[in-house]
């Protein structure tokens, strides 16, 4: 098996692209949606979500998707599954035979008839903060087969998710920035 690597350039090319999207939109979520199929296309998954906390601080939603089945606003309690347990564990996970695992959430293939052989699930971290999880599905080889992921694909994931996490902090402190100058408006 080929070893993946993350040049430092396309990881910094990814972090530009998110920000410049969100600076002309000022809507993240275009953003995400950009950037997840890049990242997808660097360890050559077959599909992938993020998953979100929300302000309950209770549950994982999905906020973003790409792949053959739409997962979008699928929620996941932090207390369960393999998004929830990456989440907490602050930790990334590679399982090789999802049908065979029992944190694998075998319903969502049920529902929607897409067949989940493969997962990275690696939380989005910076610093303390943890904004949630990226997954992804299915290695696809070079014949368009499905394979199982390797170790070298969770630590590019890893590396993938370290930039996303570093787009997300900026986005909170500009937002943050946003703030305080309307208040200090507000203020005077």
């Amino acid at each position: 098996m080929s070893t993946f690597t993350a040049p430092e350039g396309q990881l910094t090319d990814l972090t530009v692209g998110m920000m410049e999207r969100y600076a002309s939109s000022g809507n993240i979520l275009d953003s995400l949606s950009w950037c997840l199929p890049q990242i997808l296309r660097q360890i050559h998954a077959e599909a992938g979500s993020l998953f979100l906390i929300q302000p309950n601080q209770q549950d994982l939603a999905c906020v973003v998707c790409e792949g053959p089945v739409d997962i979008k606003g699928i929620k996941v309690n932090i207390g369960s599954g393999l998004v929830g347990q990456s989440f907490r564990d602050r930790r990334g996970l590679l399982i090789e035979d999802a049908q065979q695992h029992e944190a694998h959430n075998h319903s969502v293939d049920q529902k929607s008839g897409f067949v989940t052989k493969s997962i990275l699930t690696v939380p989005v971290v910076f610093g303390d903060k943890c904004f949630g999880c990226l997954q992804a599905i299915n290695l696809l080889d070079a014949s368009g087969g499905i394979a199982s992921f390797s170790q070298e694909h969770l630590k590019v994931f890893e590396k993938l998710a370290a930039v996303l996490a570093v787009a997300l902090q900026n986005v909170d402190l500009a937002t943050e920035l946003v703030k305080d100058a309307l208040i200090k408006k507000d203020l005077k």
